[in-house]
């Protein structure tokens, strides 16, 4: 994937920026192309995104006029060396922040456009081959496209339309020049509602291609590939580790007579597919392919394996591709394994371009059948099984309704453990594109935890990593089936700024380190419900773009600068009243509690607007002063919000007692005592109950005074006995008892002096 930024002129944008078309609509692999992107808000400086890795060179505005359009920008792309023809994606950032990804091709056919003149086969467009003609179709009308082709000459025909994303269902129809239909194609079991064909001329001659929405809809764009490219399922096999180098046949119609290639896997690629194209030797034009990529080591089927005893010897964790060239194959692999081991099987056929509905079974050593299958609505099946006994089991393929033909090939990934998944939830609410406000934005998704025999903690990051960056609900909790991540942008980030970002979560599952990249295939589909498969690097994107700070639209109102903390207690609640500052923003908030002193946690709990935090520490808190951070997070209008508040703590003692005699005690009478009552801030007052806990020799006073809740202060007396001795007293002290926050707390009072003399 590529990024560039380039900036012309300063603009303040109002809008988000959006791409509507590429001109030209197609770019070739391998070379440098001028591309104009189309759009609405797309104000400069501009970021431009693509899919694959490439070098852009945003073009210079040639006069002041282009410089001020901001319905068009000019950019070279360049892709890199070993990317291949394929269905690819751009974004474009500034200062409004990002558009929506636009999907479009990589190919190496010479684009041609629809002239929008060509509604009947007699005006039909006239092409010169090898071309790719990328057209608009027009509801119940029809596009009619004519080329010349000499005796003996091959023509591939293909429609992209689906894998665009447009909800285009292509029907393809092959003229002679008298209107006689040849070839007429509807939807590929491998590519949906997309269609392709070839067909090798036997006379030479003028022959149309009509092109037919089959709903009758209008404004919906496809791509008409005609060249001599080979008609082929996949690559085989049809797996591959990162980082690794593999020679590549390809299965499908033409198996037989496609060139092989050697293909160099990126170590770093993001995605778990990887676009391959396919070529006859001495061929101009490439058919599109991809191929499975993980770490897995890849093995391939060995004929004949048509039964138990035949089986092809495989090892696992590790991959095996195969085919089904006939109706009601089945393919056997044989394998060792040992008592307790849980084998993971993954089917992998559709998302590949292949035909196939795998079943899978696994027979024991007998050839009884242990384990299969259940059917679903999935388009690929799993299977999970725990070995009861060591020895050789054999792993069964086939397709569930016994087909076959070039078209059903397969691959069945197979790992050991226990694991976990993450997937971005699909719901009518989620999205995968943010903008977020310098400074204080910040985007929260929803995350939906498949476990497979692992309930525990799973940690969330970003890839690549952003410095700086803050996740909050970070860390996935034991067992929880679903998690709301909070991805707060760091300050570095700019105005106009774009990142493609994928969520990583990580664990240690049976005493190894998993790492597994969140994928939203399934909320992609129904986003895209023409995408039989979206593009494997689109799984799992998220798209952020930085604007100007985000207003505030709430903030939170504390009853007090500093909270209180009374030792003993070891508790406090702090109210805190969410302050609604655009008059729309309905919901609520999240916060979150940092920078806690040692042996503190808070919670919060919230009823309507008014937040309760509960601030829980260590009931003997050394009294002094401290502080945490309250963070918080919003959400209106698509953006999200951060306030951060600094908290000072100050640790006290709920009550406190001194004393202080008036004067002297005189032998056989009586002295006053001042007691003065100090009551912590934070809770409502209750009576206090004072107690001696040491009075001099034959002094007494009574045994339990009360000090009523609104008093501080009040004057009590000792009694000297005529006995008593005469004395310096040095230790005259007291206790106090009282209730805090519905807690009973008790305090001493420092020792004080009193002394006892004769009249």
């Amino acid at each position: 994937m590529s990024m560039l930024a380039v900036g012309f002129l300063p603009a303040v944008a109002v809008a988000q920026p959006s791409i509507s078309s590429l001109t030209p609509a197609a770019i070739p692999p391998g070379k440098t192309t001028e591309v104009t992107i189309h759009g609405a808000k797309l104000e400069r400086p501009l970021q431009v995104w693509t899919s694959f890795p490439a070098e852009v060179e945003l073009v210079a505005p040639a006069n002041e006029e282009e410089a001020k359009k901001v319905d068009a920008v000019r950019c070279k792309i360049t892709p890199a060396a070993g990317v291949a023809v394929g269905v690819a994606g751009i974004a474009v950032g500034n200062k409004s922040a990002a558009s929506g990804i636009y999907f479009f091709t990589i190919d190496d056919l010479p684009v041609v456009s629809d002239s929008g003149d060509n509604h009947t086969a007699e005006k039909a467009q006239l092409v010169e081959l090898p071309a790719g003609v990328h057209g608009t179709i027009d509801g119940s009308q029809r596009d009619y496209y004519a080329f010349e082709a000499t005796k003996g000459q091959r023509v591939a025909v293909e429609v992209v339309a689906s894998r665009l994303g447009s909800t285009m269902d292509p029907v393809v129809r092959l003229l002679d020049s008298q209107g006689n239909e040849l070839t007429m194609a509807d939807d590929n079991e491998g590519i949906g509602a997309d269609c392709r064909f070839s067909s090798t001329f036997e006379q030479e001659g003028r022959y149309v291609v009509e092109v037919a929405d089959n709903k009758f809809q209008g404004g919906l764009r496809y791509s008409l590939r005609l060249g001599d490219f080979p008609i082929v399922t996949a690559p085989y096999p049809l797996g591959a580790q990162r980082g690794a180098t593999v020679e590549l046949g390809f299965l499908g119609q033409d198996q037989g007579e496609v060139q092989s290639l050697e293909v160099s896997i990126p170590a770093d690629l993001p995605s778990e597919r990887l676009a391959v194209g396919a070529r006859f030797p001495g061929g101009a034009s490439s058919a599109m392919t991809i191929i499975a990529v993980d770490t897995l080591a890849e093995q391939v089927e060995a004929e004949p394996n048509d039964g138990p005893e035949q089986g092809t010897e495989i090892s696992f964790p590790g991959a095996v591709s195969g085919g089904l060239p006939q109706a009601g194959d089945k393919d056997h692999y044989s394998f060792n394994a040992t008592k307790g081991q849980v084998l993971n099987f993954r089917s992998l056929s559709r998302s590949l371009g292949s035909a196939a509905y795998l079943q899978l079974r696994v027979l024991n050593g007998e050839g009884g059948q242990v384990a299969t299958t259940s059917v679903s609505d999935a388009a690929e099946l799993s299977l999970r099984y725990t070995i009861p006994d060591d020895g050789k089991y054999v792993l069964v393929v086939d397709d569930l309704l016994r087909r076959g033909g070039p078209d059903f090939v397969y691959r069945v990934a197979v790992t050991l453990g226990n694991s976990f998944s993450l997937t971005l939830k699909n719901d009518k609410a989620t999205v995968n594109q943010f903008i977020v406000g310098k400074g204080n934005g910040a985007f929260a998704f929803p995350v939906t935890v498949g476990r497979t025999g692992y309930d525990g903690p799973i940690t969330v990051s970003l890839e690549p990593a952003l410095e700086g960056v803050q996740i909050w609900n970070g860390v996935i909790a034991e067992k929880a089936k679903e998690a709301r991540p909070i991805v707060v942008i760091p300050s570095g980030l700019e105005e106009g700024d774009l990142r493609m970002l994928r969520i990583v979560g990580t664990a240690t599952v049976d005493g190894v380190e998993q790492r597994v990249v969140m994928r939203s295939e399934a909320w992609l589909r129904t986003k895209h419900p023409a995408m039989l498969y979206p593009p494997a690097w689109y799984d799992g994107l998220l798209s952020i773009g930085t604007s100007a700070p985000v207003d505030p639209f709430y903030d939170f109102k504390a009853p007090a600068e500093t909270v209180t903390f009374a030792r003993q207690v070891g508790q406090v609640n702090w109210p805190l009243t969410l302050e609604r500052k655009h008059k729309d923003f309905k919901a609520g908030i999240n916060l979150f509690f940092q920078q806690l002193p040692e042996g503190f946690t808070a919670s919060v709990k919230a009823d309507k607007d008014i937040y309760t935090v509960t601030l829980n520490g260590p009931a003997d808190a050394a009294a002094g002063d401290l502080s945490f951070r309250i963070a918080s997070f919003g959400e209106f209008n698509g953006k999200g919000q951060t306030i951060f508040r600094d908290v000072p703590i100050k640790v006290v003692e709920p009550i406190s007692v001194k004393l202080t005699p008036v004067g002297a005690l005189l032998v056989g009478q009586k002295q006053k005592i001042k007691i003065e009552i100090t009551r912590a801030a934070g809770s409502e007052p209750e009576d206090v109950t004072l107690s001696w806990t040491s009075l001099p020799a034959g002094v007494s006073g009574d045994e339990t005074i009360t000090i009523a809740k609104d008093k501080s202060e009040v004057e009590v007396e000792l009694a000297a006995a005529a006995d008593a001795a005469v004395v310096v007293f040095e230790k005259l002290t007291a206790q106090v008892k009282t209730t805090y926050a519905g807690k009973e707390v008790t305090a001493g009072s420092p020792a004080v002096k009193l002394e006892v003399k004769q009249p």
